[in-house]
This record gives structure tokens, C-alpha cells and sequence, in this order.
């Protein structure tokens, strides 16, 4: 009687403890469930903000490579003006000085 009484406490306890142990078991799988998919959120918010980061920075960069683009062809184009405008003083001086010489020899 006593023998199989306590068998049946120690039974009862033991099973006790196993569900104890699978509850604690359960409650821990879960902790950690929901870590990684908070680690997984975070990593994929990094991931995604950084390729954001570096698409807006190449976006930049082609941005301001079509500015140079842009203000090195102005620059030729002034260049090219000014060249022409220096030639077309050029050739103004020189038919003036050419007339201004002629007067002076039709003078004397």
C-alpha cells in the first residue's frame, strides 16, 4: 500500500515536472521565435535602408556628373565665343590700323 502510494507521488511529481520543464521549454522556443524575427525585422530594415542610402548617393553622384557635363560644355561654348569675338576685334584692329597706315601715307 505505502509502496505503490508513494510510487504514485513520485509518479505524479515527475510527470509534474516534465510538464513544467515543456511549458518552460515551449516559453523559451517562443522567446527566442520572436528574437529572431525582431532580428530578422532589423536586419531587413538595415539592409533595405542602406540600399536606399547607397541608390540615393549613386543617383547624387549621376546628378552631379550631368552638372559638370553640363558647365563643361557652357565653358567650351564660351570659350569657342570668346575666341571668336577676340578673332572679329583682331581682324576690326587690324583693317583699322591698315586704314588708319594708308591715311597716314596718303598724307605725306
Amino acid at each position: 500500500g505505502d509502496s505503490a502510494a508513494r510510487h504514485a507521488r513520485d509518479l505524479a511529481a515527475a510527470h509534474q515536472k516534465i510538464q513544467d520543464h515543456s511549458f518552460q521549454s515551449k516559453g523559451h522556443v517562443q522567446e527566442q521565435m520572436a528574437y529572431q524575427i525582431s532580428l530578422a525585422s532589423r536586419v531587413e530594415f538595415l539592409e533595405k535602408s542602406l540600399g536606399d542610402s547607397a541608390a540615393k548617393q549613386g543617383q547624387e553622384l549621376r546628378d552631379a556628373h550631368q552638372k559638370i557635363t553640363d558647365l563643361h560644355g557652357l565653358t567650351e561654348h564660351s570659350e569657342r565665343k570668346h575666341s571668336s569675338l577676340q578673332e572679329r576685334m583682331d581682324f576690326i584692329e587690324n583693317l583699322l590700323g591698315d586704314n588708319v597706315q594708308k591715311h597716314s601715307e596718303e598724307l605725306n
